[in-house]
């Protein structure tokens, strides 16, 4: 996959570095692994007034989603929900897009939008970050591109 700003690239690692190890605790593996069947798949858009809506998508393992809501929330396994679930992955992705739009943005063109269920598949990737954590994969990509 080609990457149209490595300085983006490197933006949006540090900013998922910094959610996961500040709220989490969490620092990736090396080594990638595969996508499980079973993933949470959401997106915010990001708008701005001379260029289409961007969109800042998240892809977690379900297994990975559980586990950090059970740590958000301090709960068992046994106790956490679907909507939980939900929740907490919504709002890692609202932390990582107001963390990656601080540091691509200072001067604030962009508005962040309200995170949303689905896979949007329209505009072409144009930051893409891949990381594990504790063997479950976790993909952030910003469909559209930053000016």
């Amino acid at each position: 996959m080609q990457i149209s700003n490595p300085q983006q690239q490197m933006m949006m690692r540090m900013a998922i570095s910094e959610v996961f190890q500040k709220m989490f605790f969490m620092i990736p593996q090396e080594e990638l692994v595969p996508a499980a069947e079973k993933q949470y798949r959401c997106f915010v858009p990001i708008a701005h007034k001379q260029q289409d809506t961007l969109k800042l998508c998240l892809n977690i393992d379900w297994e990975l989603a559980m586990q950090l809501t059970k740590n958000f929330m301090g709960i068992q396994s046994s106790q956490v929900t679907d909507a939980q679930i939900g929740s907490t992955v919504l709002e890692i992705l609202n932390m990582l897009a107001g963390n990656f739009l601080n540091q691509i943005d200072p001067e604030g063109r962009y508005a962040l939008g309200i995170p949303v269920t689905g896979d949007p598949v329209d505009g072409d990737i144009s930051v893409y970050e891949e990381l594990n954590f504790e063997s479950h994969r976790l993909a952030v990509f910003l469909r559209g591109s930053i000016l």
